[in-house]
């Protein structure tokens, strides 16, 4: 082999060292942040013109701390020049090797559904083996790359590995931006802060509470067996039927009768619908003080303002919190299955990182926080008619408390445990309207925006005045299509004996669509309550994912 010169080597290992700066830099804070946004839009606050901005001065930071290091060990090391061929095979092979694991990897990840991970659990152990695997091979290919050819060239063909994954990673960033809704600007997008939440009025109150995920009959058993007198003013609507899955379609779906199959930007979708909201519109008109207790909505557009508790400063944010919460998503996906513990990632909160110093503080929809800051505390009394919707965690995962509201292990939890503490919270709930005397002139409804091993979620809804010896159960075959216009019924004072009038109690064909956002939707016929051993079935039509034009 012709020996190179060593001054000339040098000078374009440091040029090399300085372009893989760059790489780091950009995957860290462009390729990264980026590709999550795009995987996520319609449940982040932010839109992309803030994301970039947020990351713009760490990108740089970071390019020119590794540039300057780099430099540093290059000025260092001109009479020991293997020292520095050493620190690039070392920072050329990390980062491929990090690199494999978010980008190929990545799929054996958990999701984050705000449990507990159990990084050492049998379901991760394949991505453990494989990570270690994968260590030992990279190892013996730079033992045996400085053994058979040299340091030097080692080095560089480390490089060129660096530089062929950076294609890649090229073009996977470049197809991000083809991505549905991408652009959209949020300027108007709200987000819920806790005003007006520990409010009752003693004139007229419309509550809808929603504990997500929860099904219809398991939520009814607790209700029968413990929390009967609280609910005996109420209907219940045993064969209620959702039409998603997930909250994000559900919510446009309940107040606006309107479903998402994939016809538009789910963005302009979710807008346009909540925009022709009868419920909304009635509620309004009737003269209530609205608020809307729920972040994981899309509503860009200045009709949201009709809410008291919403916010839309995109600009007001902390940096540093965004960058942390940026970082720690990274970590989730690009760390060694043995090291991603300590990237802490078991929910992502951007929410968190918005400024409260001149707003109420920002709500959360866990149980206990609702428990602890609203159900325990004595109301503040307002003549003002109140509308308030509050959306809390329910049944959702992670499995963390009992029927008693008594914080648990996740992994020692059970779903039926938590359909236990919602109701247990839906009973508080009503209590609380109870001890300020606002339980009569109070519309009162207890739901789920969807249900989970079924699709039957739980509907009980009382009107104002209306009571009854015992809770009525109406077997009329409700679709989440009909609460729109149900809700301005009840804004206008109807009974349960008023609404659904036209809703069959058998016969009736109602959709619900599989919403995963990257497969076609898949279209079902969902029986709710009267089911039999599946509660939906597929009817063969698909709506693929939309693409922009």
């Amino acid at each position: 082999m012709k020996q190179q010169n060593t001054k000339t080597t040098n000078k374009k290992h440091l040029i090399m060292a300085l372009v893989f700066s760059f790489i780091v830099a950009f995957l860290l804070f462009v390729y990264e942040p980026i590709l999550m946004y795009s995987g996520n839009i319609d449940e982040f606050w932010f839109d992309l013109e803030t994301l970039i901005g947020a990351m713009l001065l760490p990108f740089l930071a970071t390019f020119f701390v590794l540039g300057a290091f780099y430099a540093v060990a290059f000025l260092m090391t001109r009479k020991k020049s293997k020292i520095f061929y050493a620190i690039e095979i070392i920072s050329y092979s990390s980062f491929v090797y990090l690199y494999i694991h978010g980008n190929f990897l990545a799929g054996m990840l958990p999701s984050l559904y705000g449990g507990a991970i159990n990084w050492w659990g049998e379901d991760l152990m394949a991505g453990h083996i494989i990570s270690a695997i994968l260590l030992l091979v990279m190892v013996g290919l730079i033992i045996f790359g400085v053994k058979k050819l040299s340091s030097t060239e080692t080095a560089k063909y480390a490089f060129y590995i660096t530089a062929a994954t950076s294609a890649m990673m090229l073009v996977s960033f470049i197809s991000a931006f083809t991505t549905p809704g991408i652009f959209v600007n949020k300027d108007i997008q709200p987000v819920a802060t806790i005003k007006n939440i520990n409010k009752i009025s003693s004139n007229q109150n419309f509550y809808i509470l929603t504990v997500d995920c929860t099904d219809s009959d398991v939520f009814n058993d607790f209700v029968s067996e413990k929390y009967s007198d609280d609910f005996k003013d109420f209907t219940y609507y045993k064969d209620a039927a959702s039409g998603y899955s997930s909250t994000r379609n559900s919510i446009p779906l309940i107040f606006s009768g309107q479903f998402y199959k994939n016809q538009m930007e789910f963005n302009k979708f979710s807008t346009q619908a909540l925009d022709s909201s009868k419920a909304f519109e009635q509620i309004k008109k009737s003269g209530y003080d609205m608020n809307f207790y729920n972040n994981d909505f899309v509503w860009n557009s200045k009709k949201s303002q009709i809410f008291s508790n919403f916010v839309n400063n995109l600009s007001n944010y902390h940096q540093g919190r965004f960058i942390a919460q940026e970082l720690k998503y990274t970590m989730y996906k690009y760390l060694p299955f043995a090291l991603k513990s300590f990237s802490k990632v078991e929910s992502m909160d951007f929410a968190a990182t918005i400024n409260t110093d001149n707003i109420d503080g920002l709500y959360d929809w866990k149980n206990l926080w609702y428990y602890n800051n609203v159900l325990s505390k004595d109301p503040e009394m307002t003549e003002d008619k109140l509308f308030q919707y509050v959306h809390i965690q329910g049944s959702h995962s992670p499995y963390d408390m009992d029927e008693d509201l008594t914080p648990i292990p996740d992994e020692s939890g059970t779903y039926e445990q938590k359909v236990g503490a919602s109701a247990k919270i839906a009973s508080l709930a009503i209590e609380r309207l109870k001890k300020a005397g606002a339980y009569d002139n109070s519309t009162i409804v207890i739901m789920s925006d969807h249900g989970w091993h079924d699709h039957v979620p739980v509907l009980y809804i009382k009107g104002i005045n209306e009571t009854h010896d015992k809770t009525q159960i109406s077997d009329k075959q409700v679709s989440w299509t009909d609460l729109d216009e149900a809700f301005a019924e009840l804004a206008i004072g109807a009974t349960t004996n008023e609404l659904f009038e036209d809703i069959p109690t058998e016969g009736r064909t109602r959709y619900f669509y599989v919403d995963f956002e990257k497969i076609p939707m898949k279209e079902s016929i969902n029986y709710g309550g009267k089911s039999y051993d599946s509660s939906a079935w597929q009817t063969g039509e698909e709506y693929p994912v939309y693409r922009a034009q």
